[in-house]
């Protein structure tokens, strides 16, 4: 992509529908990260989960926190629907997570949504040196299901890496 449209499509917020600010972070030049590195055999996960409830996840080693807690995505329970999408920035496409596929929008909030949404990369293999996947997403998040108001944008890393002990 060109540097203008790069810049264009920088980490922003927006209110939605009823006052409800809705707030992503993250460039495509510096995205939040979630890492994790691992011993062999210990399987490295990292990752990112979005939740119906507003909150974000960042995992690290099957142990997911919160991440920006109050600011990130929504600072309340929100209160009507949202979408959301993820589409592959650069690296590697995530490899696991709770059925969440990119380029397509996913119902985040309202009617039949699941509790949360998550794109993850694990690495699994059993090295005698070292293995890395990772990858960065766009997250897009819009109060339609085909994306015609976005209402904020992010990117989000994921990097995990196994180590071998051979």
């Amino acid at each position: 992509m060109a540097g203008a449209m790069m810049m264009s499509q920088a980490a922003h917020a927006g209110a939605a529908a009823g006052g409800e600010v809705v707030t992503l972070s993250g460039t495509s030049g510096s995205p939040n990260t979630s890492t994790d590195t691992e011993d062999t055999p210990i399987n490295a996960l990292a990752g990112w989960r979005f939740y119906a409830n507003g909150d974000v996840r960042r995992v690290f080693a099957s142990t997911y926190t919160l991440f920006n807690s109050g600011t990130e995505w929504n600072s309340s329970t929100p209160g009507i629907d949202y979408w959301i999408r993820a589409t592959l920035d650069s690296g590697n496409a995530p490899n696991t997570g709770a059925s969440s596929t990119l380029n397509t929008w996913h119902q985040l909030v309202g009617g039949a949504a699941p509790t949360y949404l998550a794109w993850e990369w694990l690495e699994s293999r059993d090295p005698v040196a070292e293995f890395t996947t990772a990858g960065t997403l766009q997250i897009d998040i819009a109060t339609d299901s085909g994306g015609s108001n976005i209402v904020a944008t992010g990117y989000y890393r994921g990097s995990a890496t196994q180590v071998g002990t051979a």
